[in-house]
């Protein structure tokens, strides 16, 4: 609704000046620009003097090679004692893990118990 009725208005206030309302001339009489004051030409800088030559920088020493660092040798497989300690302790977080899926919510543990404790 108020778009309507400022988009009229507006479109009134836009037809205004074509409606014939011819608009007046300025006062002023038109006025020739003013001349600019010439400015006077900059002096020519003098060159300034080349710096002298640098001498030139002796060549760096080639520095002496150094020994190639020996290869450290790649930790091998795990071996007797070690190879069992290690399977063992594989086969216990494996079976840990699969309890810990596998058993009762703490809450549900707790409430069996509570049980356990009124039947005795």
């Amino acid at each position: 609704m108020w778009k309507r009725i400022t988009t009229w208005l507006l479109a009134g206030a836009m037809a205004l000046p074509t409606l014939g309302v011819a608009q007046q001339p300025s006062k002023k009489p038109a006025q020739p620009p003013k001349a600019q004051p010439a400015t006077p030409a900059k002096p020519a800088t003098p060159a300034k003097p080349a710096a002298p030559a640098k001498p030139a920088t002796p060549a760096t020493p080639a520095t002496p090679a150094k020994p190639a660092t020996p290869a450290t040798p790649a930790k091998g497989e795990a071996k007797g004692h070690a190879k069992h300690a290690k399977k063992e302790a594989k086969r216990r977080a494996r079976r840990r893990a699969r309890r810990i899926r596998h058993r009762r919510h703490a809450h549900r543990r707790a409430a069996a118990k509570k049980m356990a404790a009124a039947k005795k």
